[in-house]
């Protein structure tokens, strides 16, 4: 167990564009979002770990399977879905973990966790280890990071670029930050870049100050229907999702 003062939140909009209510949909019998609240707990090493959803009968299906959820009003993203509710959530620092995460490595939270722990003035995010494939460079369902040799990204974008980074790697579906860098968030618009490439990331002019992380292991986030079944095949091979699993049967 590790003590860290972070709060993990998974921020949990209902309504999905390109797979709708995507959060619900079984994923060995569970609910896909009640898996990435799973994760998050397993990785051991939150002070808390809420749902923070803007729909009650989503936030009814989480406390039904144990955990705690709260329901806010619309958001724009994740992010600024965070930053509306900060006076509501416990804590300074704040990992926000994406809901449609099943199978995210305990590994990558607790890395992540223990960065912002020990550099809170920062945002951070993380990224595979291993360098973006040629595929992966072409689907726009995933987004890429290029990194310099300090570890800052410098860049974030969907769709393939006319010329590729010397360091570009897949970003992982989770961010930190603290209180502070969240209300500076708030209080200024979505920009132009983050509404055109739906990253929340992007509302600052500059990502000066934005930390990548890297690390082993392999998440999946489902954004299509095609994802559905290889997040499924990774949660099956973690022990304690096929117990739960078996429970819900």
């Amino acid at each position: 167990m590790l003590d860290l003062p972070v709060t993990c939140v998974i921020p949990a909009r209902l309504a999905s564009t390109r797979l709708p209510i995507k959060l619900l949909r079984p994923v060995l019998g569970v609910p896909l979002v009640i898996h990435t609240l799973d994760r998050a707990l397993e990785a051991a090493c939150f002070a808390h770990v809420i749902c923070l959803t803007d729909d009650s009968r989503l936030a009814e299906i989480v406390r039904a399977a144990g955990h705690e959820a709260m329901v806010g009003g619309h958001a724009n993203n994740g992010t600024e879905r965070i930053a509306r509710h900060l006076e509501d959530l416990p804590g300074d620092l704040f990992l926000n973990l994406q809901g449609d995460e099943p199978a995210f490595p305990a590994a990558g939270l607790r890395r992540l966790a223990r960065a912002l722990a020990q550099d809170p003035d920062g945002a951070h995010l993380l990224v595979h280890r291993i360098p973006a494939q040629e595929e992966e460079l072409k689907d726009p369902n995933r987004v890429k990071a290029e990194i310099d040799g300090r570890g800052r990204v410098v860049d974030l974008w969907r769709h393939y670029p006319l010329a590729k980074g010397l360091s570009t790697h897949v970003q992982a579906g989770t961010y930190g930050y603290s209180r502070k860098w969240l209300r500076n968030y708030a209080a200024i618009p979505p920009s132009s870049d983050e509404l055109a490439l739906s990253h929340e990331m992007l509302r600052f002019p500059s990502l000066d100050g934005l930390r990548a992380h890297t690390f082993f292991g392999h998440s999946q986030a489902v954004d299509v229907e095609a994802d559905l079944a290889v997040a499924e095949s990774l949660v099956a091979a973690i022990p304690q999702a096929r117990r739960i699993s078996a429970l819900a049967t």
